[in-house]
């Protein structure tokens, strides 16, 4: 009977199993028909002149959303649709030219088109533009030029163009650096949900930069960050959760976004440098969580794991075929230096916690209360 059950259960098992591989499918099938519906209308309607349909068929091309992915039928697509005055097709032709797919590389073309998205008041494009000019490309470097651009994405109530406000201010390119005006506008670009400007508003309260200093704040956007996968998010709200500072002190809490941090980076470097890289990250991390002199807990061990993890990438560094010499070698001398002087670290607090009595031991309790007499 019980053998029956069993049976009974594998086989509702392997039957919902395979209605989900089914559904899957069966979705993906009708997503990718009406996809190819959509881009019928848009051709229909693109081969009549309509400048929005020669835009959003550019795309489908480009993203192969409906039709073969084909970069050159893109640009043509593209090309159309902005000699009508599209904003949109004129980024998008931009970042095209910028990226070298369908047509050749060209830095100047690139900005020649992104600047014309920019005067017809793309926000995007001007933040496109902004960012050229802060970094010097295709253009001479302008910061000024590039605050300009910003405050006019800015103004549109566009998130990145907001951060970028108060990125200019907080590093004082183009204006003065004014941390209280770099707070302001990191402020309005994190309520409008962006990342980069979270973290950015968590180190203002964290070390009271243009805003009062307040560890719950700062966790408190850190947060927000973190949620939505900003990396430095995750170490800062981790760390913050290892300290106590803004919330309640868990080590739990901060092993979950130390690994939410440091899991990716493992990952991307164990398949492109090995398993060893893997054990350094691991070694390193536990480091950081075990804390200083708990009851029990040896003073000594963080800086024996980070002596073991520094040793571990010294093998990893040797072992590798491909060899490069100036950024190889500076990393063996590293790794090799910072594990031997862990290593001597770990070696003297040991000496020391022996002479000093090792284990501490419980930690005291309090004399019990000698009982009160009725009388």
């Amino acid at each position: 009977m019980a053998h029956r059950k069993l049976k009974v259960t594998a086989l509702c098992l392997a039957v919902l199993c395979g209605a989900a591989i089914l559904w899957a499918v069966y979705k993906q099938a009708v997503i990718q028909r009406s996809l190819t519906e959509t881009a019928k209308q848009y051709r229909a309607r693109a081969d009549r002149g309509d400048a929005d349909a020669q835009y959003r068929l550019g795309s489908a091309y480009c993203f192969g959303k409906g039709v073969r992915q084909d970069n050159a039928e893109a640009v043509r697509w593209l090309r159309g649709s902005a000699d009508q005055g599209s904003a949109k097709a004129e980024y998008a032709l931009g970042y095209l030219y910028h990226r070298g797919q369908g047509v050749p590389r060209d830095d100047a073309e690139a900005v020649r088109w992104c600047r014309k998205a920019a005067d017809h008041g793309y926000a995007r494009a001007q933040c496109a533009l902004a960012i050229r000019y802060g970094q010097g490309r295709g253009v001479a470097q302008d910061f000024a030029e590039a605050l300009r651009w910003y405050r006019k994405a800015a103004d549109q109530g566009d998130a990145t163009g907001e951060y970028g406000v108060a990125f200019m201010y907080e590093r004082g390119d183009g204006v003065a650096c004014d941390y209280a005006e770099a707070a302001r506008w990191a402020r309005k670009a994190a309520e409008h949900g962006n990342a980069d400007a979270q973290l950015t508003l968590g180190h203002a309260y964290r070390w009271g930069q243009g805003v009062p200093q307040s560890y719950t704040e700062a966790a408190r956007w850190y947060r927000k960050a973190a949620e939505q996968g900003e990396m430095v998010g995750r170490y800062y709200l981790a760390d913050a959760y290892r300290r106590g500072e803004g919330v309640p002190r868990n080590y739990f809490e901060a092993a979950y976004w130390f690994l939410k941090f440091f899991g990716p980076i493992a990952l991307h470097c164990t398949r492109r440098q090995g398993w060893t890289t893997l054990i350094t990250v691991v070694l390193l991390l536990s480091a950081v969580l075990v804390p200083k002199r708990r009851w029990g807990r040896a003073r000594w061990l963080p800086s024996a794991l980070i002596s073991v993890g520094g040793a571990t990438y010294v093998l990893h560094l040797v072992s590798r075929q491909r060899w490069c010499w100036p950024g190889r070698t500076f990393g063996i001398v590293f790794f090799a230096a910072m594990s031997v002087a862990y290593a001597y670290a770990a070696v003297g607090e040991a000496v020391r916690e022996r002479k000093s009595g090792s284990d501490p031991g419980e930690p005291p309790t309090p004399p019990a209360e000698a009982p009160v007499s009725p009388a």
